[in-house]
């Protein structure tokens, strides 16, 4: 898409969008993902807690979500994940998330990385579902400011 599309959408549009499928893609990768997907979870956690920049921090932050997708096994999720992403992948977007990002918020981020995989680990859907659900809220309060 190009940049006018990604203007049109708003953080706020993205946050609400992210907060209805997430939490329900970790819920279906808690049930599905195999042994390797876990592994790649876990280092992909571990190259973003030793991330020197900020750059780095996100693609590490990328690759986890995307392998929580992967591991869900359905393609139309992962298609609906994907057109948010892009959006997250905008200019401005990328500013805005740029200015949130603190080394505090970056580590706050890694714990709760780690929370959900312990959840999909433990084949706990629910309890996946919801760190999730929080760590989203937790990024949006920390991007648009205290609940909307």
């Amino acid at each position: 898409t190009n940049e006018g599309d990604t203007l049109r959408t708003y953080p706020a549009e993205v946050f609400e969008a992210r907060l209805i499928i997430e939490p329900k893609i970790a819920a279906l990768a808690a049930l599905r993902a195999t042994r390797q997907e876990v592994e790649e979870m876990q280092k992909s956690i571990a190259r973003g807690s030793t991330s020197e920049s900020l750059v780095d921090f996100e693609k590490w932050d990328a690759v986890f979500h995307r392998i929580i997708v992967q591991a869900a096994r359905n393609g139309l999720l992962a298609s609906l994940y994907e057109g948010i992403h892009a959006v997250r992948a905008g200019n401005l977007w990328g500013k805005m998330k740029e200015q949130s990002l603190t080394s505090e918020r970056m580590a706050t981020y890694i714990v709760s990385h780690q929370a959900i995989l312990d959840a999909i680990k433990d084949r706990d859907s629910r309890e996946a579902e919801r760190n999730m659900y929080d760590h989203i809220i937790e990024a949006r309060a920390n991007i648009l400011g205290p609940s909307i």
